[in-house]
């Protein structure tokens, strides 16, 4: 069995998500799977801020003040013992189980961009004792890279991951897009790039430890490999 995960920056992510829900255009029923009804009437500042506050409360993000919207004053230390530990699990399983309705767009803006958090539940996921799953039936794509190095060059990884022979794509044009713009305000945005930054880091790192396959980036031009996941995955330096 082999695995797809395709990620993109999680602020845009987030932003997509509530422009998605939120959208007047579509079918009733494409509307009411969206759960827009839940989310219409609230900004996304405020949808941010209730997640946020469910993962505290159901004890996912314990380093994280989400009163002040900031590290705790000791939230490295507790984020350096509390990734990865069987606490950190329970808590996440403890999330999904009560906060992730079925059948409804309209949950998890924050929690979704979670990446190495949610592929690590799946690495260390285990019956009898053992691991169900190796690092290599996944591969990870960026959304960005498919902009970045072409759709056919990312394609190729595609097909060679699922066992199947090269194919020409000779429609490479983006699907499913929207146009929105962000309402979200400069005070969110500025603490969202400090909290999805702890967590790219750890996608990272998650990255060049698990073994988990990714694609090969175009070569530069002297004749070195540009790496994708290297620090930082998704810059913000600029973006406040």
């Amino acid at each position: 069995m082999k695995f797809i995960i395709m990620v993109r920056d999680p602020m845009k992510r987030c932003q997509s998500h509530y422009a998605m829900v939120t959208s007047k255009q579509g079918t009733p029923e494409q509307l009411k799977t969206r759960g827009q009804a839940q989310w219409m009437t609230k900004t996304i500042d405020e949808v941010i801020q209730e997640d946020l506050q469910l993962l505290y409360n159901h004890g996912v993000i314990p380093y994280w003040d989400v009163h002040n919207n900031c590290l705790k004053e000791n939230g490295q230390v507790i984020w350096n013992s509390f990734c990865n530990s069987k606490e950190e699990q329970d808590a996440w399983n403890s999330y999904v189980q009560h906060c992730l309705p079925l059948h409804t767009g309209s949950y998890g803006i924050i929690s979704r961009g979670l990446y190495a958090l949610q592929i690590q539940s799946w690495l260390q996921y285990q019956s009898n004792n053992k691991h169900v799953f190796d690092s290599d039936q996944f591969l990870l794509l960026k959304l960005e890279s498919y902009k970045t190095y072409g759709v056919q060059h990312i394609m190729e990884y595609v097909w060679d991951h699922l066992g199947l022979p090269s194919y020409h794509v000779q429609d490479d044009a983006p699907k499913n897009t929207r146009s929105y713009e962000t309402t979200m305000t400069s005070s969110t945005c500025q603490f969202l790039q400090c909290f999805f930054d702890l967590h790219n880091r750890r996608l990272e790192r998650l990255v060049k430890e698990s073994g988990i396959r990714t694609i090969v980036a175009n070569h530069d031009g002297n004749g070195n490999i540009e790496d994708e996941w290297k620090h930082p995955v998704w810059n913000y330096e600029t973006k406040n």
